[in-house]
């Protein structure tokens, strides 16, 4: 569903005059920020592998970085560490360790890595949930409008029923609650397949 047909959509539920498409616009942005705090899903699920710099670079964190899946070198995944220990293990031995990559921590908007990778390696890759795409033409459907227009309609409506003082907030956030926990049983649903599902070491590397 199109920015301009969830605006419609909105403007149809809210049963207001006065709300301006630019609000309406304003109040469905705000429902997808809050979606992205909470859905860890299959569609925004991302993939980037890095090429090291030379000389040495930290690997950057993507712009639209919501919080890490997996950091992988050569298919095995790297175990995260306080940034604290990796900064002492580099000290004690001069930081001149490369090799292998173990593990990994977050120091701003970049990857510390331990020991470091050599230059033009490829072998570096993250998987990490990621903002959805921000939709800002009346044409634009990002992928999250695609699958769960529903989800940002209703979070639209709490945002507007908020701002108006509107007693239908409490409706529409259950709504809200619904679509979303439908969402969230969809993807663990898939994650487990045939099998139990793998319940995965939360990896703290969100912003």
């Amino acid at each position: 569903m199109d920015l301009s047909t969830l605006r419609t959509n909105f403007k149809r539920a809210i049963i207001r005059t006065d709300v301006t498409d630019a609000q309406a616009n304003t109040y469905l942005s705000l429902a997808q920020s809050r979606a992205e705090r909470s859905l860890r899903i299959p569609s925004n699920e991302k993939t980037v592998t890095y090429t090291i710099a030379s000389p040495y670079a930290h690997p950057t964190i993507p712009n639209d970085f919501l919080r890490a899946r997996a950091l992988y070198y050569k298919n095995k995944p790297l175990k995260k560490m306080a940034l604290k220990d990796i900064i002492r293990m580099a000290a004690d031995d001069g930081s001149t360790e490369s090799g292998t990559p173990l593990y990994y921590a977050r120091e701003g908007n970049q990857f510390r890595l331990y020991p470091t990778p050599a230059v033009g390696d490829t072998n570096l890759t993250l998987i990490y949930w990621g903002e959805f795409e921000e939709m800002t033409a009346d044409g634009d459907e990002n992928t999250l409008a695609a699958i769960a227009p529903d989800l940002l309609i209703y979070g639209a409506l709490v945002f507007a029923a908020s701002d108006y003082a509107d007693e239908r907030v409490a409706v529409y956030e259950q709504f809200y609650q619904t679509f979303l926990a439908e969402i969230v049983q969809m993807a663990e649903d898939e994650e487990m397949g045939d099998g139990p599902l793998q319940i995965e070491p939360a990896s703290e590397l969100e912003y």
